[in-house]
């Protein structure tokens, strides 16, 4: 591998008049400390909410699952210190692989690093098979994608047969030491630069699938279902630190005010008083003569209602009303999603109840969530939108969905939550603000088989969630 002056983590903006050194969260040190520190502050707003979620008491699990992400967000991208990702993000600096694959995703490189580095790490997640578990499926799935099997089965062709890992470059000292400070481990271990076959017998692949296939049987057969919640807050709060360490500096590469926004964007929940202004203002009254505008079932489902609140409704009869009511009573101090089946009726639920049409901007910082928002903000409510600011490019796509983050109310598809099931990036990416919502699923007659299950899913793992459901 040529010896680079700097390993990068991100490629560089190369239509930005910023230099390189504007752009220093690139390089692979920067990065890893950026998403640890925006990792702890993930955390620190919404560790407990997520857990809490999942069903998992916070008093016994928390300061195991602050070990096991803090530390995986120091380590998640310690994989791109090899030649066939430095070439794709510096490819001046590597002309033979000009245009060439990847042979092996830098993920499962950083899966291979942790066992050289194991025995160096343990004591950082208190020597614990769980802990170790959980720390390797949030690293080898904090990139999940529908088409990119896991573990990978070979390389892709033209690739190449052998990568190599430059365990001597100076970034990758500072990443580990690093990671030395942070958890108060002893010296790094040395270890020498090396290359890995791709296509031979001795395939890295077999070796990969080997260990999977251990891993998996301790999955199955010795961990409990609340562990694998614990495997499952894991890696899905890695992936949210990860995406807030990748797109923030993108806003600000102050590195307090990162942390800042992360905390402030996670205490913008509803006040009761919002919830109350909403249904006034939908009821034509003033906040005192709420429940007497209300009819007897819309103020019944607060008083009765139980985690999981089923109501059903002729058309017409003010479920939506009920849904509100709900949140203002049952579920005071936590964030709202309003989920609908389709984009027109997310569109027109927004405009009914939390749009300003005078200002032009969601009541109470409310917003909408749906594939079409962008459109239906421009075309139904005449909302001036601005295009070069929704480039769907992934950075700016990891921003976008960093909304859910700092929104209160929400009005969505139900694909927007229910996305959570088949690690739909949008749902992952929105994950820690989701944990600490209470969530209404309206009109939920018109779901199709596939979508039904995945709401049954949504209820069986999301057993810390107040949720309504309406029908």
């Amino acid at each position: 591998m040529k010896k680079l002056t700097r390993l990068w983590a991100k490629s560089i903006d190369r239509d930005s008049q910023r230099s390189e050194i504007e752009n220093e969260y690139i390089f692979l040190p920067n990065h890893l400390e950026t998403a640890y520190r925006s990792t702890i502050q993930v955390i620190k707003s919404t560790g407990r909410d997520q857990l809490k979620a999942l069903g998992l008491e916070p008093d016994q699990w928390f300061q195991r699952f602050a070990k096991v992400v803090s530390l995986s967000a120091t380590l998640h991208d310690l994989g791109k210190v090899n030649d066939h990702f430095q070439g794709m993000l510096q490819p001046d600096e590597f002309p033979d692989r000009k245009d060439r694959y990847q042979g092996l995703r830098h993920e499962w490189v950083t899966f291979l690093i942790l066992q050289e580095l194991k025995d160096w790490l343990l004591p950082a997640v208190d020597h614990d098979p769980l802990n170790w578990l959980a720390l390797e499926c949030a690293i080898t799935g904090h990139h999940p994608a529908y088409d990119r099997p896991s573990p990978p089965q070979n390389k892709k062709e033209g690739s190449g047969s052998k990568l190599f890992i430059d365990y001597k470059h100076s970034d990758f000292a500072a990443c580990l030491e690093f990671i030395r400070n942070q958890f108060s481990l002893n010296t790094p271990p040395t270890l020498a630069s090396k290359s890995l076959f791709l296509d031979t017998q001795e395939s890295i692949f077999k070796s990969i699938f080997k260990h999977f296939q251990n891993q998996n049987q301790y999955w199955m057969n010795k961990i409990s279902p609340e562990e694998k919640r614990f495997v499952v807050a894991c890696k899905t709060c890695l992936i949210a630190g990860d995406v807030s360490g990748s797109a923030l500096p993108m806003e600000t590469r102050d590195r307090n005010r990162q942390e800042r926004w992360i905390e402030e964007s996670f205490a913008a929940i509803p006040k009761p008083e919002d919830i109350a202004g909403i249904l006034a203002d939908r009821l034509d009254c003033v906040i005192d003569e709420i429940d007497k505008k209300l009819r007897p079932f819309q103020k019944e489902t607060a008083k009765k209602a139980g985690r999981i609140t089923f109501v059903k409704a002729g058309c017409g009869t003010g479920k939506t009303l009920t849904a509100y009511n709900w949140a203002r009573l049952y579920c005071p101090g936590k964030r709202v999603y309003i989920c609908y089946p389709t984009t027109g009726t997310a569109s027109e639920g927004f405009r009914d109840y939390l749009f300003n049409p005078d200002e032009k901007v969601g009541k109470y910082g409310a917003d909408l969530f749906n594939s079409r928002a962008e459109i239906d903000k421009q075309l139904i409510l005449g909302v001036d939108i601005d295009r070069e600011a929704n480039d769907a490019n992934d950075g700016m796509f990891r921003i976008d969905s960093l909304k859910a983050w700092a929104t209160p109310i929400v009005s969505c598809t139900v694909d927007s939550v229910l996305g959570l099931i088949p690690n739909n990036r949008q749902g992952l990416y929105a994950w820690p603000a989701l944990a600490g919502a209470a969530f209404v699923f309206d009109e939920i007659h018109s779901y199709d088989d596939h979508l039904f299950g995945a709401l049954l899913r949504f209820l069986e793992a999301m057993r810390g969630v107040p949720v309504l459901l309406m029908t």
